[in-house]
Order: structure tokens, then C-alpha cells, then sequence
């Protein structure tokens, strides 16, 4: 029984490592679509004067892909903050000031907010 036990904890891990490998190269895929789709749609409306008309619908569903993607990226990595963790990573942010960033991770902060 532990014999099976320890096979089903590898596979779990090998599958757990190939779709986290799948995830980051959808991930990575979809903002490339997003980028050439949106290219595609800048040129064809400004250089041609014929616009796709699908070019912004597409890029909306593939941001919204992305979105989910990256979502389950940061939860796999433990913590529901994990994908804004970076902004508190400067290491002008010290312990006594917990609550408040400093220096340009509050310049950093304040050009996502708005």
C-alpha cells in the first residue's frame, strides 16, 4: 500500500510540474496573440483604412485568458497576493514601516492604481 501511495505522489508531482510548464507557455502565447492581434488590427485600420472588425474581441478574450492564467500561476505559489508581491520587494521597504511602501515602490504602486 505505501508502495502505491509513493507512485501516486510522484505522478501527481510530475503532472504538477507539466501543467504549471503549460500554463507559463499559455500564458506566454496568449500575450503574444494579444500584441499581434492588436498590431494587426493598429495597421490595418491606419494603414489600409479597412479595420478588422474582430481584432479588439479577440484581444478581450485573450486578456481575459491570460488574466485566469496568471491568477492560478499566483495561487499556485501560495498565497492569495503572490501576483503583487513584487511591489514590496525593495529592499528600501523595512520592517517598521510594514504598512506603507517607500522610496519608488510607492511611485510604482500609484502608476497601477491610476
Amino acid at each position: 500500500m505505501k508502495k502505491i501511495i509513493e507512485l501516486f505522489q510522484l505522478a501527481m508531482q510530475k503532472s504538477d510540474s507539466w501543467l504549471n510548464t503549460l500554463g507559463r507557455m499559455i500564458g506566454v502565447l496568449c500575450t503574444i496573440a494579444i500584441i499581434l492581434t492588436l498590431a494587426a488590427g493598429v495597421i490595418s485600420r491606419y494603414v489600409f483604412n479597412q479595420p478588422f472588425f474582430w481584432t479588439d474581441e479577440v484581444a478581450r478574450i485573450l486578456l481575459i485568458w491570460s488574466i485566469f492564467i496568471g491568477a492560478a500561476m499566483g495561487f499556485r505559489k501560495g498565497t492569495p497576493t503572490a501576483h503583487i508581491g513584487w511591489i514590496f520587494s525593495s529592499p528600501g521597504f523595512h520592517q517598521k514601516r510594514k504598512r506603507w511602501p517607500s522610496g519608488s515602490d510607492g511611485w510604482r504602486m500609484c502608476f497601477f492604481v491610476v
